[in-house]
């Protein structure tokens, strides 16, 4: 190798270490380890000038310095806040990588990351009531928003809601407070109209797609960001995404729920965390892949069957009214979760209650002998559902008509119980 490219890469290596040193992400004199290796190796492997490297080196830094794992345990602000500057630097990666170029013009890479650095660890400084405050100063420092603290406030009391509704858990509520915030400002509000205008915005949509934890509300966020852009009220469009009916389950309901019989086998083995997480991801889905459809949680169902004077009860997670052939009909989706392979279980009849094991063969059509004369469903949940279009007796009843086969919904990770596979009963 020549020797100007030799003296090159060591000025480089010496000038990200320097960097890395001089904003606290490492002490003077110390081996690179950790996250600071890690925003190191991936500065070098930067294509552009010293300074890009070194910017790229912190960013990565900072993201490995707040990424979930790094939370693990703390009071829900902490977590909060760690998701919160997590996102904040996600977004800055996205406006770097659009433009190419330092996004923060004019202005030091030392300046840049003071405000979210202390001690070698990056966060921000949060507590349950000056969030707000925080997040808009960062938002300042990071992003170059163009926004007063009133202005910040009441844009985000239009959104906050919404990212409240649909990320409950501690981190994932502080970045999405943040994308969804961000994606609510319209680019006349930042200082450079260019590092973080429709371009970036449709970068950091495309990012979220591919992320688990965002991919289903992508839809609405590029509504949200497109009604910001084009000076739209974004307090009414976020309304009426949220008036929609919003994606998941009422967390009341599950709470009861979790009680159900079929549900009980399922918090057992894998704990009411993951068994809720899962219950939201599938019906997050289903409204993705049912739109306009009406959409039913834990609906009570009373099965008659020949040869009994009374019915069998069930409780499916999801109901789907559907038509077919001009007919009114109702698709029972069982969200089934096991540390174990549901995948590939040959038969999942065995993680069915006895009343399930008795229906369940009757809705698919794989038993000869008895047959269902009549299915009712009742209660609130089914008429908050259907009610709209359905006619409940006096009893709060109706007499409704089953689509057949049961379609089970199993979780295919036992570490991501957002991760599903659609598979009948027996393979």
């Amino acid at each position: 190798m020549p020797l100007c490219p030799i003296v090159y890469q060591q000025a480089t290596e010496y000038y990200i270490q320097a960097r890395l040193e001089d904003d606290g992400f490492m002490k003077a004199g110390e081996t690179l380890a950790g996250c600071a290796l890690e925003g190191f190796k991936r500065g070098l492997e930067t294509t552009g000038t010293i300074e890009l490297k070194a910017y790229t080196s912190l960013l990565q830094t900072g993201l490995c310095l707040t990424a979930q794992d790094k939370c693990i345990g703390e009071g829900y602000w902490t977590q909060f806040g760690y998701g919160a500057t997590n996102a904040l630097l996600q977004e800055l990666d996205v406006a770097a990588m659009a433009e190419g170029i330092l996004i923060i013009v004019g202005v030091g890479l030392k300046n840049q990351f003071e405000c979210i650095k202390k001690g070698g660890t990056v966060y921000l400084l949060v507590t349950a009531n000056s969030y707000e405050e925080a997040i808009h100063t960062i938002s300042q420092c990071l992003l170059g928003v163009d926004m007063t603290l009133p202005e910040w406030k009441a844009l985000y009391a239009k959104v906050s809601g919404y990212a409240e509704k649909n990320w409950k858990e501690p981190y994932l509520h502080g970045q999405a407070v943040v994308f969804v915030a961000s994606l609510a400002i319209p680019i006349t509000k930042f200082s450079l109209a260019s590092k973080f205008g429709k371009f970036s915005k449709a970068k950091l949509l495309n990012k979220l797609k591919a992320n688990p934890t965002f991919a289903n509300q992508v839809d609405d966020l590029t509504a949200i960001s497109k009604a910001a852009d084009e000076g739209k009220d974004v307090g009414k469009v976020v309304d009426d995404i949220v008036a929609k009916g919003g994606a998941k389950p009422d967390d009341a309901l599950l709470d009861a729920a979790k009680a159900f019989d079929d549900n009980v086998i399922d918090v057992a083995s894998v704990g009411f965390q993951n068994w809720k997480t899962f219950q939201n991801r599938v019906a997050e889905q289903l409204k993705n892949l049912h739109p306009g459809k009406k959409i039913g949680n834990q609906i009570t169902l009373d099965v008659y069957v020949s040869g009994r004077t009374t019915p069998i009860t069930i409780i499916p997670d999801n109901l789907i009214q559907i038509e077919v052939n001009g007919v009114k009909k109702y698709k029972v989706i069982d969200a089934k979760t096991a540390n174990s392979d549901l995948v590939n279980k040959a038969d999942l009849t065995s993680t069915c209650t006895q009343n399930q094991q008795a229906v369940y063969p009757l809705i698919d059509g794989t038993t000869s002998g008895s047959t269902i004369t009549k299915v009712e469903m009742r209660g609130a949940q089914a008429q908050n559902a259907f009610g709209e279009n359905v006619v409940f007796d006096v009893n709060g009843k109706a007499t409704i008509q089953l689509e057949t086969g049961v379609e089970f919904w199993v979780n295919s990770s036992t570490i991501d119980f957002t991760q599903y596979l659609i598979r009948p009963r027996i393979k």
